[in-house]
């Protein structure tokens, strides 16, 4: 595994968790070291939160589950609609209904359904966001949120994930057809835009040689 300065905390919550986590879902940008294949890639940005999916509806189902955070010592927070608390611990849990807390990511229900199974360094199994729904998602959030900041974390996680994962083009190219083209199409608008490869460089944390390797991934996507 390369270094994961976010590790520690999913393997605090989870063990805090404990059988709870198996609800849940690994995403956002904590989840991006445990999607580095590359283990020659530097340290991914550490995020001051832990996002994690669950699929409990309706709205009273999910006031049950927030009970079961209260159970184990989380406490609301007034920052975010979504976030909860335990002494350092900052968790942010969304669901894939929009209706339950007013917001959702279209690509959430797919994220569910597609989790994939991974091992922490100290054993513990945790589902995970697979890579492909992971870019979806992620350029869902950064059309609504980025504003076209090439620099925004949500469009680091992306190339931090293209670079540092081989096999995404074929796992995007095995991936249903809907996800296959939205990734292509956003893609595309954002391969047209010079700011994003003025900003590349930077998005690398300053390893050009490694921009050829990112360009041609995205374009085999764009491609598809």
């Amino acid at each position: 595994m390369i270094k994961d300065p976010n590790v520690a905390g999913v393997e605090l919550v989870a063990s805090v968790l404990d059988s709870l986590m198996d609800e849940l879902v690994l995403v956002g940008g904590c989840a991006v070291g445990l999607l580095i294949t590359d283990m020659s890639r530097p340290p991914v940005r550490a995020t001051g939160d832990i996002d994690l999916l669950t699929e409990v509806t309706p709205r009273s189902s999910y006031y049950e589950f927030c009970e079961e955070l209260k159970l184990r010592g989380f406490v609301e927070s007034d920052e975010v609609i979504c976030r909860w608390k335990r002494g350092e611990i900052k968790l942010d849990v969304m669901t894939t209904d929009p209706q339950v807390l007013g917001f959702s990511n279209s690509w959430y229900e797919m994220a569910a359904r597609q989790a994939e199974r991974h091992l922490l360094p100290s054993g513990r199994s945790i589902r995970v966001i697979s890579a492909p729904v992971f870019i979806a998602t992620k350029l869902e959030s950064f059309k609504s949120r980025g504003a076209g900041d090439y620099l925004h974390h949500d469009m680091e996680d992306i190339v931090t994930v293209l670079d540092g994962r081989p096999g995404i083009c074929e796992e995007v190219r095995l991936a249903p057809l809907e996800l296959r083209e939205y990734v292509a199409d956003e893609f595309e608008a954002i391969s047209l835009d010079q700011t994003f490869d003025d900003r590349l460089d930077w998005l690398l944390g300053g390893e050009s040689h490694r921009k050829p390797i990112v360009l041609d991934r995205l374009r085999k996507i764009i491609d598809m």
